[in-house]
């Protein structure tokens, strides 16, 4: 609800000429309904209950559904980018959910909505804040646009994922192109000689070392030898897994010459 007044009382703001005595008024009853609700609205998890008249409700009931116009553009531009995010559009339909339960709601309903601002035919996306699933940069341009069906084409998602990790090892401990597969990971991580160091126990070296090992033969050498059918959700979640290890990679530490930090 403050979302969608604080919103629309900035598009209006942008308009509010010191000329436009019509545009000046209605900027005015927003901005008094966005201070009216910042100090009556309960805290998160909270319950209570505040006292609105006609007015207040017909202003926040034409903020609500410009807001939810423009959650709509938001989602369908995430629907389009967000390839191997699963979920990704959960939070912004759950606003537009309650937007909808909102104006339709007992005592609302009959209440005409304000018109400073109507939703346009399309209106521009909104930023919405959301932790991206895939941190690692190149990681993202690599599986951007392969993750979009529940088929067998999934598979070139993942073993591009895998390729990124493989890569990003070999680079990261010192290796050529001659270097791969289990040789590379043996070279690179193994807790006796391995030129890698990840854990500070012998037993998390041994797990960080079987880790890569597993990860990479299971999923690497599966789709790197035939069509493996997955589910965007499955191809998403190994691909969040490379991503994981490969962000985890950077904490690594090169062991010198002489075998010591």
């Amino acid at each position: 609800m403050l979302e969608a007044v604080r919103l629309c009382t900035h598009e209006i703001a942008k308009n509010a000429s010191p000329g436009n005595a019509k545009v000046k008024d209605s900027l005015h009853k927003y901005e008094w309904t966005q201070k009216y609700l910042t100090e009556r609205m309960p805290a998160e998890h909270q319950h209570s209950s505040i006292t609105l008249d006609a007015e207040v409700i017909a202003i926040i009931k034409g903020a609500m559904l410009y807001y939810s116009q423009a959650l709509a553009a938001t989602r369908a531009h995430v629907k389009k980018t967000a390839t191997v995010q699963e979920g990704a559009t959960e939070e912004i339909d759950t606003k537009i959910q309650r937007i909808d339960d909102f104006v339709r709601g007992s005592g609302i309903s009959d209440i005409p909505a304000d018109q400073t601002l109507r939703p346009p035919a399309e209106a521009a996306a909104i930023a919405v804040d959301r932790e991206p699933i895939i941190t690692d940069e190149e990681l993202v341009k690599t599986v951007r646009g392969l993750v979009d069906a529940d088929d067998a084409t999934n598979d070139r998602a993942i073993n591009d994922a895998c390729l990124v990790l493989e890569t990003r090892l070999r680079n990261l401990s010192g290796f050529d192109k001659t270097y791969f597969g289990r040789r590379l990971i043996d070279k690179a991580l193994r807790p006796a000689d391995g030129r890698l160091l990840m854990g500070d126990t012998e037993p998390e070296k041994d797990g960080w070392w079987r880790l890569y090992d597993g990860f990479l033969q299971a999923f690497r050498n599966s789709t790197g030898h035939r069509r493996v059918a997955a589910s965007r959700a499955r191809a998403a979640q190994i691909i969040g897994m490379a991503d994981y290890l490969i962000c985890q990679l950077q904490e690594s530490k090169r062991r010198d010459a002489s075998g010591s930090k």
